[in-house]
């Protein structure tokens, strides 16, 4: 009796450890799961699940060949299953949103796939774990269009960029900026090549209008602001610190049939000028008001030199001027001539030295001291240009 009492033992034993065995197979190959799943599917035509249902190929609870996976949230999977995903080519059409035709891996959509947004947008190239990144094209509704990388459904990488407009970008992106350097063509306008910062021309870059303009320098949220130079077709430059497309500070060089000009220009606003005129007259000084106002240097075709002060072109103020001949003067002008307090100094080839007094429209008038020499002097009395009397 106790032999067989400690058998019965045992085998109960044996099949309480057998039993474990199954249970803990089944819940490891989810055999119940799948079993429950076939019944419902036996059931329903569909296997029933939280977030949706499936109708297709089952082998015995596992979605396996051909079949459709429907999310209440309005997403559709279509194609091919195997051991419970949608592997290979396939199709997903997204509520509210679009279509995707191409390849999956575990239900995600993965290597080549179209997408065509509900909105006419279309994609046709590389996706990754759900996400358009790789090489691909869009297009968009409107006409523009996109070749290049991708990265987690953004731009991002080296692409170009083709607009409706015929303006074309190529270079490199950053999370959907165009971020780097590039190359951007407006087509009635000209081409940038240079660096960009947040899709502005930002940094270093060269401008090339279609007439033959040039730009080289700085450029600061899509206009030209910094250090740089405008070289025209017809050969005047522009050179210095832009802002906002203005030169603030810098020079201006431009030739016309009548002269060569150099303008300086500070806070927006000429300051000086160096002007060499064709018929060999040249000046250079300050300018203001549209004039030559403040002190200046003219030097005339003929020798003359004039250095001093001007209003409005003319001399007036104090002043130096240089005859050809040698002979000079140095003192106040009025009126463009010589007119007040001054010293004229003889030519080497006038037997005099100097005139020290006043003028009167270019010739001395009233009492002035009449040097001979360094070391002899009169004093004298002019009127008009003549002396009328030698003062004792």
């Amino acid at each position: 009796m106790a032999n067989e009492e400690r058998t019965k033992r045992i085998r109960i034993l044996i099949v309480c450890v057998l039993v474990c065995i199954l249970i803990y197979v089944g819940l490891e190959s989810n055999f119940f799961y799948r079993t429950e799943r076939q019944i419902n599917f036996k059931l329903n035509g569909k296997v029933q699940e939280d977030n949706g249902y499936y109708t297709g190929d089952l082998d015995w609870g596992i979605f396996e060949g051909e079949g459709v996976y429907t999310y209440y949230a309005g997403k559709t999977l279509s194609g091919h299953w195997k051991n419970g995903f949608l592997e290979g080519f396939g199709h997903g059409t997204y509520k509210s949103l679009g279509k995707y035709s191409g390849e999956f891996h575990h239900s995600l959509r993965n290597g080549q796939g179209t997408f065509t947004w509900n909105n006419g947008d279309l994609y046709i190239g590389e996706w990754k774990k759900d996400a358009i990144s790789g090489a691909g094209k869009i297009t968009w509704a409107n006409g523009d269009k996109y070749t290049g990388e991708f990265k987690k459904n953004q731009i991002h990488g080296k692409g170009k960029l083709k607009l409706a407009s015929d303006k074309t970008y190529t270079g490199q992106y950053l999370s959907n900026e165009i971020q780097g350097e590039g190359k951007y063509t407006y087509t009635s306008v000209g081409k940038y090549t240079g660096n960009f910062l947040d899709s502005k021309r930002s940094g270093q870059g060269t401008f090339i209008w279609k007439n033959g303009d040039m730009y080289v320098g700085k450029w600061k949220d899509d206009a030209i602001t910094g250090n740089g130079k405008v070289s025209f077709k017809n050969g005047d430059v522009l050179k210095g610190t832009f802002k906002a497309g203005k030169l603030i500070k810098g020079a201006y060089h431009t030739v016309t049939s009548k002269a060569i000009y150099t303008l300086t220009l500070d806070s927006g606003k000429v300051v000086s000028v160096k002007i060499k005129y064709s018929n060999g007259t040249m000046y250079s000084g300050e300018y203001a008001k549209n004039a030559f106002n403040g002190e200046g240097t003219i030097i005339y075709k003929n020798g003359d030199k004039y250095s001093g002060y001007l209003k409005n072109g003319i001399k007036q103020g104090e002043g130096y001027y240089k005859w050809k001949d040698g002979s000079k003067y140095e003192g106040q002008w009025k009126n463009d001539k010589m007119n007040g307090k001054g010293v004229y100094y003889y030519s080497s080839k006038i037997k005099a030295y100097k005139l020290d007094g006043k003028f009167k429209d270019n010739k001395p008038n009233g009492n002035c001291d009449y040097y001979k020499s360094r070391n002899e002097s009169y004093t004298t009395k002019w009127k008009n240009g003549k002396c009328i009397k030698l003062v004792e």
